[in-house]
């Protein structure tokens, strides 16, 4: 990859006036920088872009991470904003006026302060400093309603749980906070993954290519006000110019471009990366339930869903058999010399038995029965809306469980199926678990027959 232009790779963006002359947080007689930080409820910097650091004169973003307030700020002030502003600030609602900073030589130097509540427990720091040699700053403006905006967007993000809901809910906010042309967003599992794009179907750049990958690889937001003008990149259109890329930790990135040269500020910039950065929580964490949820309704050793699920599935499948008028059919499955395996053998050579006639029962059932591990060597497979139709499972699973002895390379002991079949019907008298028990005595009958 060529050479990019330095400011393109800093979230703090370019500096030189004619780079800026279209911004739109700018008054057109001075040039600002701003830095914006978020602090936890104890005083502590969670978050920084390289502008807040380099207004406090340090040299990256790591020197002030896990900094508290008060080594940014003489006593005097952050107690008078501790004292008189933050306590009165509720959720969404934004201070402004100025403030005198401590730098890390220790100098003083007065700038522009906007204080956001987002949360109970967040706070959005954002500070505004005239270049050396200009005015003193003037209060911020135009970022009240993004913040505003972001806030609600983010509250209604925590209240989601499946991952397309908050990849689509998170572009909305995009569209609330950020004036852009076309967005995606593009997920790294197994593959790509573009929950939105409004530019006919296509996607702005694959994971491992140009900027996608370059986002991924810095592991930082990137902003530039023409993207066809770095070759580097490859861009898919002529029409592409100013964009902003964030990456959502190492799971994928968020992407928006404009038509329009130097279109976005570097406090698009800050927010949408505020925004990636509670994406990035968002996926991890339903990520996490989901397979918390996964460990908890499946059997450990074959994978099949355990005893502990049924209960939640009978629920669900005797209502809809009651509303439909659809009959239910039980299959109790037991492996006879299944202990000859054991004694013959070992445990673990009995678990890999298990394991692999767990796989050949889910294998050779229709898709909407469910196969459960009842038991040690005992299963249950549900047949929604069967009548009937359990004898031909029946004679399929004894017909693979044949050949299953023919082919295995584990045991010499030839393994036969046990099978009871019952059927529950809702205008009958028998209660679905009654009706398993009725399985269940057809199936120790079988065994006692083997």
């Amino acid at each position: 990859m060529g050479k990019i232009k330095d400011w393109l790779l800093d979230t703090g963006g370019p500096t030189s006036n004619e780079s800026n002359s279209n911004r739109r947080d700018q008054s057109p007689s001075t040039e600002w920088r701003q830095g914006i930080a978020i602090v936890d409820n104890g005083k502590i910097i969670t978050f920084i872009d390289s502008s807040f650091a380099n207004i406090f004169g340090y040299e990256g973003r790591n020197e002030v991470l896990e900094l508290d307030l008060d080594s940014l700020y003489p006593q005097g002030e952050i107690g008078r904003l501790d004292g008189e502003v933050i306590p009165q600030l509720e959720e969404g609602e934004i201070w402004e006026g100025k403030a005198t900073g401590l730098k890390k030589d220790e100098e003083r130097f007065n700038h522009g302060l906007a204080i956001s509540k987002i949360t109970d427990n967040e706070l959005v720091w954002k500070v505004k400093e005239p270049f050396p040699g200009q005015e003193n700053p003037q209060p911020l403006m135009g970022i009240e309603e993004q913040i505003s905006k972001l806030r609600q967007g983010l509250s209604r993000l925590q209240k989601l749980t499946n991952e397309g809901e908050i990849l689509r809910q998170t572009l909305e906010v995009l569209q609330d906070i950020i004036d852009f042309d076309f967005s995606a967003i593009q997920i790294v599992e197994g593959g790509i993954h573009v929950a939105k794009s409004n530019l006919d179907g296509e996607e702005f750049y694959r994971i491992g290519e140009g900027l996608a990958q370059l986002t991924l690889e810095r592991g930082k937001t990137l902003r530039g006000e023409n993207l066809y003008g770095y070759r580097e990149f490859d861009p898919r259109r002529e029409l592409f110019h100013s964009f902003i890329s964030a990456p959502i930790g190492d799971l994928g990135v968020v992407q928006v471009i404009s038509k329009d040269v130097n279109n976005f500020t570097q406090g698009d910039a800050d927010l949408l990366q505020i925004l990636t950065d509670h994406l990035r929580e968002r996926l991890s964490r339903v990520k996490l339930e989901g397979a918390l949820k996964t460990k908890a309704i499946h059997d450990h050793l074959t994978g099949l869903y355990n005893r502990h699920y049924l209960t939640e599935v009978l629920a669900k499948e005797v209502e809809r058999a009651d509303r439909y008028n659809h009959e239910i059919s039980f299959l109790m499955v037991d492996v006879n010399h299944f202990k000859d395996v054991n004694d013959s053998y070992s445990h673990a050579v009995g678990d890999q038995v298990l394991t692999e006639i767990g796989s050949l029962l889910r294998d050779n059932v229709r898709g909407p029965d469910i196969v459960f591990r009842y038991g040690g060597d005992e299963f249950l497979i549900l047949l929604p809306e069967t009548g009937e139709g359990s004898e031909a499972v029946i004679e399929r699973l004894q017909t693979e469980m044949e050949k299953w002895n023919e082919e295995n390379d584990l045991v010499d002991i030839p393994l036969t199926l046990a099978m009871g079949a019952a059927k529950f019907n809702p205008k009958e008298d028998l209660t679905v678990e009654e009706t398993i028990g009725k399985a269940d005595r057809s199936m120790y009958e079988d065994k006692k027959n083997n």
